[in-house]
């Protein structure tokens, strides 16, 4: 019985150590590419909606909704 529970104990800590490892490398080699992707997505996001375009946009809108509305 002993001995059965210290084999399943090593292999609940190598498997920890493995998910770890996994989170850890994912995190140093992945996290740098992931931010530069999104910031790159938030630049290309306000290139294409300028406060301008938004401000337009909105009393376009508000403007067909009341032409729709009678």
């Amino acid at each position: 019985m002993l001995l059965a529970n210290s084999f399943a104990n090593l292999v609940l800590n190598i498997w920890t150590f493995v998910i770890l490892t996994f989170m850890f490398t994912f995190i140093i080699i992945l996290a740098p590419q992931l931010r530069d992707y999104s910031l790159s997505f938030l630049a290309r996001l306000k290139r294409k909606f300028k406060k301008s375009d938004v401000k337009e946009n909105k009393e376009t809108g508000l403007e067909e909704i009341i032409k729709a509305a009678g």
